[in-house]
């Protein structure tokens, strides 16, 4: 399940304890979204989690200069672990309302969300960043935003999906256009049909 910039996602499924003020600006990055996570360090030479407890996992940035991070945080002057976020950044979503990435130390991290509805929504607005930092504007940016399945389609394979559109306005999601639409498509042949 794949969030891209041209709107069309393989699934219907689109994608609190704040302790960042929401007006709170750092080096003209604002906060944009925030959510409280239970989190865990691992390290690669050792392979065991590192219990770091209940902490902020939030997205700041600023659309005109088009730089955001991912911070893992302590509290407004403690981070733990942050992240440039760009197109490439990768939140691999998990069972279980879980969600892993590597921060800019390249340490491993895996992080609890409170619910499953937490979790999407923050895998959603880290899509929304990750665009705002895309300067190719015909390039696809994806997000994962729910646990696959253990289906596997190939080239030349029908599949049925369904998707909601948004419209995209002032570097935020807006209003629905569509929702829970299906259609079906032969992955490699570049044909869509609309089943409504």
């Amino acid at each position: 399940v794949h969030l891209s910039c041209c709107g069309f996602s393989t699934s219907g499924d689109w994608l609190s304890f704040h302790r960042l003020q929401t007006d709170m600006s750092i080096s003209g990055q604002t906060l944009l979204h925030a959510a409280t996570v239970h989190a865990y360090e691992f390290y690669s030479s050792q392979g065991k989690p590192v219990d770091r407890g209940r902490l902020g996992l939030a997205i700041l940035g600023c659309p005109f200069t088009q730089e955001y991070k991912l911070i893992l945080y302590a509290n407004k002057q403690q981070y733990v672990a942050q992240a440039s976020l760009v197109p490439s950044f990768q939140l691999t979503v998990q069972s279980g309302q879980y969600a892993s990435f590597y921060d800019e130390n390249r340490k491993s991290w895996s992080v609890n969300f409170e619910s499953q509805e937490s979790c999407d929504e923050f895998a959603k607005q880290l899509f929304v960043a990750k665009v705002n930092t895309n300067n190719k504007k015909d390039s696809i940016v994806t997000q994962d935003l729910v646990v696959g399945s253990e289906c596997v389609a190939n080239v030349n394979d029908e599949v049925e999906c369904k998707y909601t559109v948004w419209q995209f306005a002032d570097y935020k999601i807006g209003n629905v256009l569509e929702s829970d639409v299906s259609m079906k498509l032969q992955l490699g042949k570049g044909t869509v049909t609309k089943v409504c």
